[in-house]
C-alpha cells in the first residue's frame, strides 16, 4: 500500500453496498491508509446505521473518524454538500445489476450517467480542492451489450472528458464480478444449497472474471495511486465457467443443477478489454493495465498485448481447480466479510478432493 490516503478527507458514494465497505475494511486495516476523515454518502438510511454499528464494534474509538450523510448521487445539491472539504472521492454508487438495469432503465441511466456527470459538475464548480476522483466501472462497459454495461461504458467517457473541465484527475477501475457482492452468484448458489438445492446456472457455457471483495478493494487503492487523469485501470483477472463454480461450491454434496436460460442483457462471455482498446494499453507498475483515454493516443499506435479481445472465454485465463479453491476461500473466510448477514449463516468451508465442501 503507498499511504495515498493517510491523513486525507475521503469521501465514498455508494458506502454501504459491499464494494464501498469492503474498501471502508480495506482502509481501516492497514495503518500507513486510515485517512482523517471517512465521509459515507448512500441514500439508505438502514444501511448506514448497520455501517456505523459495524465500525464502532470493529475498530471502536478509532470508528470516531466516519461521518454519516443520507443523499443521492442524482441529486447534485446534496453531491455538492458532501463534497465540502473532501480531499478523495471513492464513487460507487451505481446500480449494478444487468436484469435490474434492463426493466428500471431510467433509474440505472439517472443513477449510471447522470450520476457521474453531476459527481464531474460538483468537483469541477463547487469543490475545486478535491485531489482524485476513482469510480468503479466493469469488464461489462467493453463492447457492452447491457444497459447496465452502456451506462459504464458511457460513465468511463465522462470521466475520460473530465480533464477538459477540471485539473482535477477522474479515473476507474474496470473489474470482473466481485464474489460475495450483494446479488451476486455465491450469496444465491450458498442460498439455494441451504435449501438442498437445486443449484440454477443460467447457462452451463457462460464464463465470468471472477475477484473477491478484497481484490476488489486493492484494485481501487492501485488505481488511486497508479492512474492519470482520464484513465482506467484494468487489473490482472482470471475466469471460470459458471458450471465449474457451481460444482466447486456444491464439493462432494449430490445436488441437483438445473440450466433456466439466459437472463435479458446477458453475454455468454465477458471482454476484459477490446482488440480495439490494446491499442491504448499500457502496463502498469503494480500489474494489469492502463488504459488511456480514446482521444488521447494515435490509433495507430502499437499496444502491450495482441489484438484481440481478452475474453474470459479464452483458454489461457481459466482458473485451475487450486486457484477455484483459494477464490473461494478468500471470498468466505475473508475477514470482516458478514456471511451471517449476507448468507443467512455461516458454511463452514474446508478443503476436499478435489473441491470445497458446504
Amino acid at each position: 500500500m503507498s499511504g495515498f490516503l493517510m491523513g486525507k478527507r475521503v469521501l465514498i458514494t455508494g458506502a454501504t453496498g459491499s464494494l464501498g465497505g469492503a474498501v471502508i475494511r480495506c482502509v481501516m486495516d492497514e495503518p500507513e491508509e486510515v485517512p482523517r476523515l471517512i465521509r459515507v454518502f448512500s441514500r439508505d438510511e438502514a444501511k448506514q446505521y448497520k455501517l456505523r454499528a459495524t465500525m464502532e464494534r470493529l475498530y471502536g474509538r478509532q470508528a470516531g473518524i466516519f461521518e454519516y450523510k443520507i443523499g443521492d448521487v442524482r441529486n447534485l445539491k446534496s453531491l455538492c454538500d458532501a463534497l465540502t472539504g473532501i480531499d478523495v472521492v471513492i464513487h460507487t454508487a451505481a446500480l449494478k445489476h444487468v436484469p435490474v438495469c434492463e426493466k428500471n432503465t431510467t433509474e440505472a441511466v439517472e443513477t449510471n450517467i447522470i450520476g457521474a456527470e453531476n459527481l464531474v459538475h460538483a468537483v469541477a464548480f463547487h469543490a475545486k480542492g478535491v485531489e482524485k476522483v476513482v469510480a468503479l466501472s466493469t469488464d461489462k462497459a467493453c463492447e457492452p451489450f447491457s444497459l447496465m454495461g452502456m451506462t459504464k461504458a458511457i460513465q468511463e467517457r465522462i470521466f475520460a472528458a473530465a480533464m477538459y473541465r477540471t485539473a482535477t484527475p477522474f479515473v476507474c477501475v474496470r473489474m470482473g464480478n466481485i464474489l460475495m457482492s450483494r446479488g451476486s452468484i455465491v450469496p444465491l448458489f450458498l442460498d439455494q444449497l441451504s435449501r438442498g438445492g437445486p443449484l440454477t446456472v443460467t447457462d452451463p457455457r457462460m464464463t465470468r472474471f471472477f475477484i473477491t471483495l478484497r481484490q476488489a478493494a486493492r484494485n481501487v487503492l492501485t488505481a488511486l495511486e497508479y492512474a492519470e487523469a482520464g484513465q482506467v485501470y484494468i487489473p490482472s483477472m482470471k475466469a471460470m465457467t459458471i458450471l465449474r463454480l457451481a460444482h466447486a461450491l456444491a464439493g462432494n454434496r449430490e445436488i441437483d443443477i438445473r440450466t433456466i436460460g439466459i437472463r435479458p442483457g446477458e453475454k455468454l462471455h465477458d471482454i476484459l478489454y477490446s482488440k480495439d482498446e490494446t491499442r491504448y494499453l499500457k502496463s502498469c507498475p503494480a500489474g494489469g493495465y492502463l488504459l488511456e483515454p480514446l482521444f488521447n493516443l494515435s490509433p495507430e499506435g502499437e499496444g502491450v498485448v495482441p489484438y484481440r479481445d481478452f475474453s474470459s472465454a479464452d483458454e489461457d485465463v481459466q482458473m485451475t481447480e487450486k486457484e477455484i479453491e483459494d477464490l473461494l476461500e478468500g471470498a468466505l473466510l475473508q475477514e470482516g466479510t458478514p456471511l451471517t448477514e449476507r448468507c443467512g449463516q455461516v458454511y463452514p468451508v474446508k478443503r476436499s478432493s478435489p473441491m470445497y465442501s458446504v
